[in-house]
């Protein structure tokens, strides 16, 4: 036990390492780049210390593996004989990586094992499992012919078996699981919080909104001085479109309108009807640009706030609180589930955002969407902050 506390934080500094070499590689493809990118490329790229980040290239990922292989088999020898109670390998680690705070990481494993058995290590298997799919398909598709007539075809189907693969393992993870997902979901839902969680959440909210519109003020007025005929039809929302009243000033107002909601809505101030109101001003604000043809995917700024309204986010760190307080009228703010709901559907709606956002360009331009230039011809086109050339390995 006392080598594995040792060399433990050996392997700890060896993945911060690691780490650090991921961060620190620009490439149009990571795997492709540390697996086959010659001596020469590396000294292109960083002049100085080329060879060093060549050689630590080299050795990543049988290193990486071996960390990873000797972790695994050390937690479970240490498990077995009683040493911790049943963990997970990332439990193990953050002991490793901070060794002085063994408290805080005990709370944190209670907090996540109270959720029902063992679901850090139920979590971190899913987890391994995925990251597995990924990189075999990942080397799939660095195997093929990018020269080949038919290679987006090819990479496209090699693309849906990937997403078959990963929603078969989600089917299994949810048979599998099928006694617990009612006490799951049941304690997901319920789950008490601090009134000051969501109060916090909107300020930041508020603060946020408000540099949005001086933004789009700033940089997307000039969509509002476009003639109606050039106004882009949608389905179910045509009605709208075509009779909603635009020019320069009334979205130059509405911006200013907008702006004072959000400085309310971060100071508490109203907080409920400046939450209403907000919505309808983001709502026009926000689509004005996309009535014309422009695509922004600005809509969380509609949902956020509109959420918030049905929430008591104002109850602590608002003037309104101040108020009720000098008028004698308390609130009850213990922790409650009221506190807790909010953010609870916020995470569900990031998580189904990002979900179909994936999903729908894995789909239709599969793994090349993200393995290939993709990126780079994004950053040439838009010449973003005056680049005209990428440092690339092809």
């Amino acid at each position: 036990m006392v080598l594995f506390r040792k060399y433990g934080r050996i392997a700890r500094l060896l993945l911060i390492a690691d780490t650090l070499l991921l961060y620190l590689t620009d490439s149009r493809c990571l795997f492709h780049f540390l697996t086959f990118a010659p001596l020469e490329t590396f000294e292109e790229n960083y002049p100085r210390l080329g060879w060093l980040v060549w050689a630590a290239a080299k050795i990543h990922w049988p290193l990486l593996a071996a960390i990873s292989l000797w972790y695994y088999f050390m937690v479970r020898k240490n498990t077995k004989s009683g040493w911790e109670e049943p963990a997970s390998v990332w439990i193990l680690f953050l002991q490793q990586l901070h060794p002085k705070c063994e408290h805080l990481i005990q709370f944190i494993y209670q907090k996540v094992s109270s959720i029902g058995g063992n679901y850090s290590i139920s979590l971190s298997t899913q987890f391994a499992t995925s990251l597995f799919l990924v990189t075999v398909f990942s080397e799939w598709y660095l195997s093929l012919n990018e020269l080949s007539v038919d290679f987006f075809q090819q990479q496209l189907r090699l693309s849906h078996w990937l997403i078959r693969a990963l929603l078969l393992q989600l089917c299994i993870v949810l048979f599998l699981s099928r006694h617990r997902l009612k006490e799951l979901v049941t304690t997901f839902f319920a789950k008490k919080a601090s009134p000051f969680n969501v109060a916090i959440f909107r300020i930041i909210i508020g603060y946020n909104l408000s540099g949005v519109y001086s933004g789009f003020i700033d940089h997307h007025s000039y969509w509002a001085g476009f003639p109606h005929h050039m106004r882009v039809s949608l389905p179910y929302m045509d009605w709208f479109i075509q009779n909603v009243p635009i020019s320069p000033a009334q979205y130059h107002w509405a911006g200013v309108f907008g702006m004072v909601a959000a400085k309310c809505i971060m100071f508490g101030f109203l907080t409920r009807p400046m939450l209403l109101v907000n919505i309808a001003l983001g709502i026009y604000i926000i689509n004005v640009p996309m009535f014309f043809g422009k695509l922004f995917h600005m809509h969380i700024w509609v949902w956020f706030p509109l959420l918030l309204t049905f929430s008591p986010c104002a109850d602590v760190l608002s003037i309104d609180w101040l108020i009720r307080k000098l008028r004698g009228r308390s609130i009850d703010t213990a922790p409650h589930t009221k506190y807790q709901l909010p953010l609870t559907f916020i995470w569900l709606q990031l998580g189904l955002i990002y979900f179909f956002a994936r999903y729908v360009k894995l789909n239709a331009c599969g793994l090349a969407w993200a393995l290939s230039n993709s990126m780079i011809n994004q950053v040439y086109e838009s010449g973003h902050n005056g680049i005209t050339k990428c440092r690339l390995y092809a």
